[in-house]
């Protein structure tokens, strides 16, 4: 199934819209605890501008933007690019898999 395949849409179109209906049904601080898997953090004990990049897009996905912007204040520029991203995706899939007789 090569990335044209209509089936190969329909998938897409099905993860894109699983994925933010898993993260909201996470509880907001699933991935405040655990291993730091940051090289930066591993190898040098220095925090790179992603660190906690993840714990505040979580935060913010539930809509506790303090601790969201205390994880990282880089969060109000990618969570709207995430969000912008996720939409173009779904539309590029969405047409894809409209025109699959065509």
């Amino acid at each position: 199934m090569n990335k044209r395949d209509p089936r190969w849409s329909a998938l897409a179109i099905g993860g894109l819209c699983l994925g933010p209906l898993v993260l909201g049904a996470l509880p907001a601080d699933f991935f405040d605890t655990g291993t730091v898997v940051c090289l930066s953090r591993r190898l040098f004990d220095l925090e790179c501008w992603g660190c906690g990049m993840t714990r505040a897009v979580m935060h913010a996905i539930h809509g506790e933007w303090s601790q969201a912007w205390a994880f990282n204040r880089l969060v109000i520029v990618v969570l709207p690019l995430m969000v912008l991203l996720w939409v173009r995706y779904c539309r590029m899939h969405w047409a894809r898999w409209k025109n699959r007789d065509r």
